[in-house]
């Protein structure tokens, strides 16, 4: 499972997207429909910061906590920061994307090879409300805390 190192790594990276707009988001249909992420859409990263063994991209409105567990690895504008992981391939294939975020200026993918990816995703907006949405084959979730 990634470390406190690895987050920084990916928080660093991910730092690329700061300031620019989210244009789109794809989940992995085996989780929910993408749609449910479309509140995403349009706000602007304001800040990207390692929270534990968390990414969290903070938004104008919302935030979106990334957590890969033990094969997990974030992909910005297709590169890895972290070439390989001790317990995942060196390498990524657009299948195993389970998450795409897209800004006005290049893309952010977390990508895992594994079918039964045990990483979350958790979105905090200012309208409180619960969903469970992706309790699903790979075992993700996104929840929206009251």
């Amino acid at each position: 499972m990634p470390e406190g190192l690895e987050a920084a790594i990916y928080a660093d990276a991910a730092s690329e997207l700061v300031g620019h707009v989210v244009s789109s988001i794809e989940v992995d249909d085996r989780c929910t429909d993408s749609n449910e992420l479309s509140i995403l859409v349009g706000q602007r990263v304001q800040s990207v910061r390692r929270h534990g063994k968390r990414v969290a991209l903070v938004l104008d409105d919302d935030q979106l906590e990334l957590f890969f567990g033990m094969t997990g690895r974030l992909i910005i504008n297709d590169v890895a920061p972290i070439g390989a992981l001790e317990y995942g391939p060196s390498s990524e294939r657009p299948e195993w994307d389970r998450l795409k975020l897209t800004t006005d200026v290049g893309s952010l993918r977390v990508n895992d090879s594994r079918s039964t990816l045990t990483g979350q995703l958790l979105v905090s907006t200012s309208s409180p409300t619960h969903i469970n949405l992706m309790m699903c084959s790979t075992g993700s979730s996104v929840v929206r805390p009251r």
